[in-house]
């Protein structure tokens, strides 16, 4: 596993949205939860559809928590997303999202990282009451001896019937971090409570129902900085945040 891999992981709970909220029930996110299948079991659901998949270890079968037991979602790495039913034994498309050759707002942070594709990730984030988005992320990374960094920038797309979408909020950040090995020696290891330098920012996203044709989003990022040969109790944190509207940047 990956530096990427691992952060990612330890994350993930944090990039779910959390809501601000009037009197309304609370506008949450809908996360995804993957339903374990072989990789003959996906390409059986693919045939059924009458989609094209890539192989099972750059996808999956993904479900609403909380939602619908007979709708699912195929999400790979072409990237795409499709809406399945499920009847019986068998699979149907009713929406099918392409996102082979679309075009990411974002562009390269530097010359230091490589591109390692465009990722989807796996939830729901409600625009208004009618729509919801999704993230489509452009994945950056570098490796360093003992170390490496990464950054993943999000495009929110809407998605609309007939595999239709408009792009609501773009180029946004979503998650970075670096880790640089600060420990060369023995004995740097031996008596060193932490052997690197490392950094990570994390998104929270809030969404508020204030009136408009569109929900507000308001983006809380949160900075750690954990230096080289202190306690993790020395973390420090710096907050910021942005509020926008879907279809509001120029």
């Amino acid at each position: 596993m990956n530096i990427m891999d691992t952060k990612i992981g330890s994350v993930v709970s944090l990039l779910l949205l959390m809501s601000g909220v009037h009197v309304q029930a609370k506008i949450t996110a809908l996360p995804m939860i993957e339903i374990k299948k072989t990789d003959a079991q996906i390409q059986q659901i693919c045939q059924q559809a009458k989609i094209s998949c890539m192989k099972q270890d750059d996808g999956g079968l993904w479900q609403v928590k909380n939602g619908s037991t007979q709708q699912y979602y195929l999400i790979d790495a072409r990237p795409q997303i499709v809406q399945l039913q499920h009847v019986g034994t068998t699979y149907k498309a009713l929406n099918h999202w392409d996102f082979k050759n679309y075009q990411h707002h974002n562009r390269e942070p530097s010359d230091e990282f490589a591109h390692s594709g465009m990722t989807i990730f796996p939830a729901f984030y409600p625009v208004n009451r009618q729509n919801n988005a999704i993230a489509i992320l452009n994945n950056w990374s570098t490796g360093y001896s003992g170390g490496g960094a990464g950054e993943q920038v999000a495009d929110f797309i809407m998605l609309q019937a007939q595999g239709k979408y408009q792009v609501a909020i773009q180029d946004m950040p979503f998650y970075d971090y670096s880790m640089i090995r600060a420990c060369f020696s023995e004995a740097d290891y031996k008596n060193s409570p932490h052997c690197h330098d490392e950094t990570w920012q994390i998104l929270r996203l809030n969404i508020q129902d204030v009136g408009k044709a569109y929900y507000q989003w308001t983006f809380n990022y949160s900075a750690y900085t954990w230096d080289a040969f202190q306690p993790k109790t020395s973390t420090t944190v710096e907050k910021t945040k942005r509020v926008m509207m879907p279809f509001s940047q120029k």
